[in-house]
């Protein structure tokens, strides 16, 4: 089933192709707070977000509890929402604000926002979400924006994304302030794409150019499978690399689509 309200510019959460969550965006002539959930065969549309924005970035494995992190309003924001499976609500701002689809990982009592344009473009800044605050540390080894992630804030992943379109950097905690490790490339640099998983297991499909192809990290390389029904980018997506969810974006022709794709491991079916 469609989205009520067709978007791109935005990312989603969830856990997999029967539990999602689809907030902020970009209709084509406005920012929009509208936010759906997804419960296996339809979206309905639940509370909106208190602040409208764009290109802000989703973090969370359920649509009953998730962050908006980031975005651009009118200027760049740190605002960060938290989604209690009802309502909205404010909590502590980023240290930086950022925007243009930074990457986010984690759940929503811990979480991992990295990369984005402000005050740099690129940027290479990460930040730890504890559930109530966010604490600033290690960069990312190249600056970048709008790249793929999962995993956890103690083994994370980061793949593609502009200013790094090929590059997979992991993501350990095991030091201080934690450690980022650059990983085997994606075959098909992506910029504007969607990705979710772990550091073993992840996905990244969607892109630049009409991009339909998909990628699938095994923990050590990337190898190619079959490609989405409609290719776009600027999307959201949700899920694991067995069970997951593509959905929104914009086409070739840029326009903004409301199109839900689910990925069961081997193919997307519409």
């Amino acid at each position: 089933a469609d989205m009520s309200t067709a978007r791109r510019l935005f990312k989603g959460a969830g856990a997999d192709n029967t539990n999602a969550l689809a907030f902020a965006g970009y209709t084509g002539t406005a920012n929009t707070a509208n936010t759906e959930k997804w419960d296996g065969s339809s979206w309905t549309e639940v509370n909106n977000l208190n602040t409208a924005r764009r290109n802000s970035t989703g973090i969370g494995a359920s649509n009953t509890a998730a962050l908006v992190v980031g975005g651009y309003t009118t200027t760049v924001v740190g605002v960060t929402e938290s989604w209690n499976g009802t309502n909205w609500y404010e909590v502590n701002d980023l240290n930086t604000a950022r925007s243009s689809l930074a990457g986010g990982l984690g759940t929503q009592t811990s979480g991992l926002y990295v990369g984005g344009t402000g005050p740099t473009n690129p940027s290479a800044l990460a930040e730890e979400w504890n559930g109530s605050v966010w604490t600033e540390v290690n960069d990312l080894s190249v600056a970048r924006y709008a790249p793929g992630g999962g995993g956890t804030t103690s083994s994370g992943i980061i793949f593609g994304g502009d200013g790094a379109p090929a590059l997979t950097e992991e993501w350990n905690a095991d030091f201080a302030y934690g450690v980022w490790a650059t990983a085997t490339s994606l075959n098909t640099g992506k910029t504007l794409g969607s990705g979710f998983g772990t550091q073993t297991a992840a996905l990244i499909f969607g892109g630049n150019s009409d991009n339909a192809t998909t990628e699938l990290y095994n923990g050590t390389t990337w190898g190619e499978l079959n490609d989405m029904n409609s290719g776009r980018r600027q999307l959201g997506g949700a899920g694991t690399s067995t069970s997951g969810l593509a959905f929104g974006g914009e086409d070739s022709g840029e326009a903004v689509m409301n199109e839900t794709e689910s990925w069961n491991g081997i193919v997307w079916s519409e």
